[in-house]
């Protein structure tokens, strides 16, 4: 792991003092070294993360090449690389990472990107041939943004390194609000700072910077939802359970002290499981977060059974509120962006404990989306379900499932009835795409807090969902689903993941996002993986006997909840009343004064709404008001 800032230009004179400044910002994301390079073409600068004894490489040239590369990240297979490097005649000097991937680009160009396991972005300078690569990962696990601005690429691993190395002050870009506002998140590209963008996953950006022109962005990978109808339920639960142990197995190479992040879910006690069936001699510790508010807050004893069952090194950190006020403004700072979901501050507060014991860590981050675990999942099927039963229309060729397969799986909605309440007052039976909109759209939880003009701007945020959620043709609703999550909304948890943990020092890793278990079961036939609309049906099947029963035979999973409603009418309630209705809020305009005032009111259903706009306040004081010393 390792924090990257560089800057190229065609005239831009280097200032080393400046990208200096830059890697300060992002420090925590590499505090065991730190190596600059420049010339005539720019700089390229990078803090490391030392997770073993031996001190990484974290930036490289290729002299012969005049080639210059950074990392942010690790590359799980580079011994793989060399050794085909070594087969082909482009033998590598060394085993470093960095030095095998210089080989491998010295070989066969930005396509060697394409041979790359793991969870890394990579910079690489090719002044041999005018040209700047910008990679990201496939999954989108390690950030990587960029801002081309008066004939210079600026880029880092951070937002805030960005703004600290280009002079242009921050502007807000609108339409990145609107789908903030929207989704949680933004769409595509975009981020919510005018002009700086993200490298998509899956994707390189490449700039000629010895020409007039913009930087383009290609796609080096693509998940293809191609259904497999040439194998059985047995082939794929049984290559999925290898492809699970694969990956983990993979992950643990050059771990000394290693970590899990356990929730009691069964994505997080999957890797749990097979991490101790991998190492059994390696005594690893498990870090659960909990609160003690109600017991709907805490699934502490589940993690505990898993604990047990492997052996592991237990601890359990209780989150409280205590804190929220204080380390709310360096979270935000340390995310770039605001984050809708108040699990942000547990899983910050979960990672500082872990970071006193151990310098990687594993989780189970990617399972819902892949392995389809949202309910709201099921909820769109079982509206598909009661239109095909009441019309008639239910066939095994339009749906996965039909409304007497999916009655076994209603009672986990149990606890989503408000939602359905919510989600069936309108629109209901309208198309299946603008329905997922509808379910994506937070704007009903945010309805009469924010200000109607901050929308009123010429973008249609409805119309470029649908684009995009109706992309590449797919038939399948259920793969569509799992699409859209896995390019957008995914984007924004490993966002968290990285954040919190590289806040701390410590290398978060995730085995289930390896992409030829994610591939294997996209290509999964529908009806077969949400069998009868069952959450993570195929992963259910692959882990038996692995993962302790009474963990399969959960039904009240909660994804780590937050007593956020406690804490904003008890402890933090006068926090949130002094941010949300300051004179700076209320001249700002993107919410309402009688909205947050009857947000407030006690016994108000508070939620996400007023999470993220306490969020978005905060990120707005913190970079476009410069509260915060960038």
């Amino acid at each position: 792991m390792s924090g990257i800032v560089g800057m190229v230009s065609r005239s831009i004179k280097s200032d080393t003092a400046c990208l200096k400044g830059a890697l300060n910002l992002i420090q925590h994301r590499g505090p065991g070294g730190r190596k600059i390079i420049s010339g005539n073409w720019g700089m390229l600068g990078v803090n490391a993360l030392r997770v073993t004894s031996e001190q990484p490489a974290i930036i490289g040239a290729h002299e012969e090449m005049d080639v210059y590369l950074a990392i942010d990240g690790t590359i799980l297979n580079s011994s793989n690389i060399r050794d085909r490097l070594a087969s082909s005649g482009e033998a590598s000097q060394s085993d470093d990472p960095v030095d095998v991937i210089l080989h491998a680009y010295g070989e066969r160009g930005i396509e060697a990107v394409r041979d790359i396991i793991g969870h890394v972005c990579l910079a690489i300078i090719d002044t041999g041939r005018g040209k700047l690569f910008l990679v990201r990962d496939r999954f989108g696990a390690r950030p990587l943004y960029y801002c081309y601005s008066n004939g210079a690429v600026y880029f880092a691993s951070e937002i805030k390194a960005i703004l600290a190395s280009n002079p242009a002050p921050p502007e807000v870009n609108n339409e990145a609000l609107v789908d903030y506002l929207t989704f949680q998140y933004s769409l595509d590209e975009k981020t919510l700072f005018s002009g700086i963008k993200k490298v998509q996953p899956g994707c390189y950006v490449e700039w000629d910077y010895g020409s007039a022109g913009a930087p383009i962005t290609k796609r080096y990978w693509q998940l293809d939802f191609t259904a497999d109808f040439n194998h059985t339920e047995r082939y794929f639960i049984e290559k999925t359970r290898r492809l699970i142990e694969q990956s983990v197995q993979l992950n643990l190479s050059g771990v000394e002290y290693l970590g899990v992040y356990l929730s009691g879910g069964l994505d997080s006690s999957t890797v749990t499981s097979f991490a101790a069936r991998l190492k059994p001699q390696q005594h690893f510790q498990t870090f659960c977060g909990k609160y003690i508010e109600s017991k709907a807050y805490d699934e502490s004893e589940y993690a505990r059974i898993v604990a047990e069952s492997v052996g592991s090194i237990h601890r359990e950190i209780v989150i409280t509120a205590d804190e929220l006020p204080d380390l709310i403004k360096e979270i935000v700072f340390l995310m770039d962006e605001p984050q809708a979901g108040p699990g942000v501050f547990g899983q910050y507060i979960v990672a500082r404990e872990a970071a006193k014991h151990v310098k990687v860590a594993l989780s189970g981050e990617g399972g819902d989306e892949v392995f389809l675990g949202y309910a709201k999942y099921l909820i769109a099927y079982l509206e598909e379900c009661i239109r095909g039963a009441i019309f008639e229309t239910a066939n095994h060729r339009k749906f996965v499932v039909t409304l007497q397969s999916i009655v076994g799986s209603l009672p986990l909605l149990k606890s989503y009835t408000g939602m359905l309440q919510s989600f069936w007052q309108e629109g209901l039976f309208n198309p299946k795409e603008n329905r997922y909109f509808d379910l994506c759209n937070r704007i009903r939880d945010i309805d009469g807090l924010v200000a109607p003009d901050v929308f009123d701007i010429d973008y249609d945020v409805q119309e470029v969902f649908l684009s995009r959620f109706t992309a590449d043709g797919l038939q399948s609703h259920v793969n569509m689903m799992s699409r859209f999550d896995i390019l957008t909304g995914l984007q924004g948890v490993l966002q968290v993941d990285d954040r919190t943990s590289m806040a701390h020092g410590i290398e978060n890793r995730t085995p289930l996002m390896d992409h030829r278990l994610v591939q294997l079961v996209a290509s999964v036939p529908p009806k077969m993986k949400f069998l009868g609309g069952q959450q993570k049906y195929l992963l259910r099947k692959a882990i038996k006997g692995i993962v302790p029963k009474e963990i399969l035979a959960r039904k009240d999973k909660m994804g780590f909840p937050v007593p956020i409603n406690e804490w904003f009418a008890g402890p933090l309630r006068d926090f949130v009343h002094d941010l949300l209705l300051s004179k700076s809020s209320r001249e700002r305009g993107i919410f309402t004064e009688k909205g947050v005032s009857e947000l407030l009111k006690p016994r108000t259903p508070y939620g996400r709404s007023l999470w993220g706009a306490l969020n978005l306040e905060l990120w707005f004081q913190t970079f476009i008001d410069k509260k915060q010393n960038l």
